[in-house]
């Protein structure tokens, strides 16, 4: 497995209210359980999908995951990964391995939320408190050959790309990958597509199921905006002209 990659998408977007500019950077992260520790020690959540009311079986967001709600992307599968859920129309909570799919945090085993042959996941973030970054696992992404794997970050109603990165994929069967996307301003809701696509990096692929776990939001430290770093350095020339000032006279 690759131990660091950094990629990523820049991308300046126009929001209206208090967030008026945002943008993003996707980092391919090396894999460790240690990562997602240190972001629950830092006061951030982590959805490990390991809740007793989180059962085997088609996903519901009425469970309430406290990171946000989860939808499929694309149409119907049909391979043996959502034919052993008894479901192919929605994506699922596994808790046992099955094509090299399996859990991944904390334990490398467990549950985990599964694309069940669907063409990907779609994470709608919500945090009343705010995040200014997120983060994730999957596994057994992109290893058919011809799927390319695609992550976006946009806006809460879809409207505006902060930022994007399509993977050539060839990654390898049960293969880890997680990473992570820092947002320069403190966002309450965004959106995160995860997409397997065929060779043309636009149609779904669909039958080459992955699973995502450590589903991650939290705060950084977030610089000053604009404006205050201006008013600041305006406080800083007052001060120097009346210094100034004071030795003339």
């Amino acid at each position: 497995m690759k131990k660091s990659i950094f990629v990523a998408g820049l991308a300046l977007a126009t929001l209206t209210g208090a967030n008026a500019y945002a943008a993003a950077i996707i980092t391919e992260m090396p894999y460790y359980g240690a990562y997602f520790t240190a972001i629950k020690a830092a006061g951030g959540t982590v959805e490990d999908f390991e809740k007793e009311k989180y059962v085997k079986g088609p996903w519901n967001n009425s469970w309430g995951s406290p990171v946000g709600d989860f939808y499929g992307l694309g149409g119907t599968g049909s391979g043996t990964t959502c034919q052993a859920s008894d479901n192919c129309e929605k994506i699922a909570l596994t808790d046992y391995s099955i094509n090299g799919q399996y859990g991944i945090f904390p334990n490398d085993q467990g549950k985990a939320l599964n694309s069940n042959d669907k063409g990907g996941i779609q994470w709608n973030v919500n945090s009343a408190t705010g995040f200014d970054m997120v983060a994730f696992a999957i596994r057994d992404a992109a290893d058919q050959s011809g799927t390319q794997f695609k992550i976006t970050a946009m806006s809460a109603d879809g409207g505006t790309i902060f930022a994007e990165q399509l993977f050539t994929g060839g990654w390898d069967n049960e293969e880890v990958n997680v990473f992570e996307i820092k947002f320069d301003t403190v966002l309450n809701n965004a959106i995160v597509k995860l997409e397997s696509l065929k060779a043309d990096g636009a149609t779904y692929r669909l039958n080459d199921a992955f699973t995502l776990d450590a589903v991650s939001m939290g705060k950084t430290a977030v610089p000053l905006p604009a404006a205050a770093w201006l008013f600041l350095s305006g406080l800083g020339v007052l001060g120097a002209m009346r210094k100034r000032k004071q030795v003339v006279a």
